[in-house]
């Protein structure tokens, strides 16, 4: 399997590269990286006979499955044309629909791994179109699992849903760590004992979850049920609209993504 990773050493790309290679799901001669300096980085150093490109037309031939891992502004400024290709989008806002018309293809995937992927670690949601065909399916379950864990879904609307979620890597974690740091701030600790606080629970503490005793409702209800000082903080925080706030937060960023397919759409 020939495989063409557009934007190689991009945020998203620097990573799957590798963890391909490392994995062993493509062979170093058969992954062919795109990027403007035909230059994808030194995360690729180790494999010296990975293909370099900066032109997509010699990129793409003789390639099997096209990897789009690139901004959905550059993608709809450019030309990429994957012919009779598998093609995998790592794109948010960028539907089926737009992926079939705009690359030729009608073998297409959209999949939406997340930051995790530096750690191949990623939680990635992904589906397919309706004439992809089941060996092609194959595949891109063979390529994702290489970056973690992956899912297939069959509503494209629940895709919108996750790139607000999963998507959006350790954006919540980090948002609730510096709420945490600065209220720890604001109580008078030095900012370097706040911040080392804060990550102790939201880095580190987080790492207890999973498994089966500890699923995350559970975990909410053993302290509530303990009714201690963790469960009076807990109960404030649902009070103050927690879960509110994380239900807009979601829905925008949902709504996002399909805004921006549906303007595509009109256009």
């Amino acid at each position: 399997m020939k495989v063409l990773l557009v934007g190689a050493s991009g945020w998203l790309g620097r990573s799957t590269g590798p963890l391909l290679l490392r994995k062993g799901v493509v062979d170093a001669q058969d992954l062919h990286c795109l990027n403007r300096s035909a230059d994808p980085g030194p995360t690729y150093n180790e494999w010296p006979a990975v293909r370099r490109f900066s032109n997509f037309t010699e990129a793409i031939a003789d390639c099997d499955v096209v990897i789009l891992s690139i901004r959905p502004d550059d993608f709809r400024s450019g030309e990429f044309r994957c012919e009779d290709r598998l093609v995998i989008s790592f794109m948010a806002g960028v539907g089926l629909d737009e992926l079939v018309l705009c690359c030729g293809s009608q073998r297409i995937a959209r999949a939406m791994p997340n930051a995790a992927v530096e750690i191949g670690s990623s939680y990635t949601p992904w589906i397919a179109s309706s004439t992809t065909p089941a060996a092609d399916e194959d595949r891109v379950r063979l390529l994702l699992s290489a970056l973690g864990t992956e899912d297939q879904l069959f509503d494209e609307s629940h895709i919108d849903t996750l790139t607000a979620i999963s998507g959006s890597g350790h954006a919540y974690p980090a948002l609730l760590a510096k709420a945490l740091a600065d209220v720890a701030v604001s109580h008078g600790l030095p900012e370097h004992v706040a911040s080392r606080a804060a990550l102790g629970v939201v880095r580190d503490a987080a790492q207890l979850l999973g498994g089966e005793h500890n699923q995350p409702d559970e975990v909410v209800q053993q302290f509530l049920d303990y009714n201690g000082t963790t469960a009076a903080a807990l109960r404030a925080a649902s009070q103050a609209g927690f879960e509110g706030a994380i239900q807009d937060a979601v829905d925008a960023g949902a709504s996002n993504a399909r805004e921006s397919s549906e303007r595509t759409r009109k256009d």
